[in-house]
């Protein structure tokens, strides 16, 4: 159960670091499918870092040879094969289901008749302080 629990997680960080980034790209005026394949080749070397690591960590858990250790050996297979497959999920099923969703987004808003989201979305303005002022500390006692 802990296992499963395991791959879940990272399955859930490695797709909203994906998406996330995909949002990212698009909100800077990037179309969609090159959005896509620009977030999976950026994130494609966190994503397999973090894979191999924990792969990695789990080959003492395979290869041990102790009698004691024999029980472990079954669920460490099963730990490297699900995060093998959720590599793969990761870097293929969740970029074909975020085209899929914003299509139907985009189908269910023209059902509707409302008007089409602009391409871009407009920066946030930054606040720069002056140079001038001084922000007095907390704990500093006043004059």
């Amino acid at each position: 159960m802990l296992s499963l629990l395991m791959l879940l997680g990272l399955v859930t960080k490695n797709s909203i670091l994906l998406v996330d980034f995909i949002q990212q790209l698009r909100a800077e005026g990037m179309d969609r499918t090159e959005a896509i394949v620009e977030a999976g080749r950026v994130r494609l070397r966190p994503i397999l870092m973090t894979t191999m690591a924990l792969v990695a960590g789990l080959v003492p858990m395979v290869l041990t040879f102790s009698e004691i250790g024999n029980y472990r050996v079954g669920m460490g297979w099963a730990q490297m094969g699900g995060l093998i497959s959720s590599l793969f999920l990761t870097l293929l099923v969740v970029p074909a289901t975020y085209g899929y969703i914003d299509d139907m987004r985009l189908w269910f808003r023209k059902l509707m008749g409302l008007k089409p989201e602009p391409e871009t979305v407009p920066e946030k303005e930054t606040v720069v302080p002056a140079g001038n002022e001084v922000n007095p500390r907390v704990d500093e006692p006043k004059a």
